[in-house]
């Protein structure tokens, strides 16, 4: 049975993972802009409940010192740089270095990653609909 198949029949209690990723993802708040400081974890709360998202995001497959899929997540924050959500240059080492104190983490690596389609076009459709 593979983990969207159990999320489907609700065999998972996804609420610590969920608190889990959003305690992650709050490490990078210094790098919002001030108009998405307020909007920036509604945001990832509504990012977790994409079905698109919610499929893969609760699976850390082989990776290691997580109990969810930390790439996944990554490539999240990276894509989120494509809808002006930080300020400044987007800053890899930097965003590595407040989420894992270890600018050489290897998610510094998924700092840079990509998305599927079906991924970005959910999250790009969320925030017009919802932030704009």
């Amino acid at each position: 049975m593979t983990m969207k198949d159990m999320l489907d029949q609700d065999l998972i209690d996804t609420t610590p993972l969920r608190k889990e990723i959003m305690n992650y993802v709050s490490c990078i708040r210094e790098f919002v802009k001030p108009e998405w400081k307020d909007k920036f974890m509604p945001l990832w709360d509504d990012i977790l409940n994409l079905k698109e998202v919610e499929a893969c995001i609760y699976d850390p497959g082989k990776q290691q010192g997580t109990n969810y899929n930390r790439k996944l997540v990554a490539a999240i924050l990276h894509y989120l740089d494509s809808q002006k959500i930080y300020q400044g240059p987007y800053n890899a080492k930097a965003m590595a270095e407040a989420l894992e104190d270890n600018w050489e983490h290897s998610v510094r690596r998924e700092l840079a990653g990509d998305l599927s389609d079906e991924i970005k076009s959910a999250i790009a459709q969320l925030i017009k609909a919802k932030y704009e």
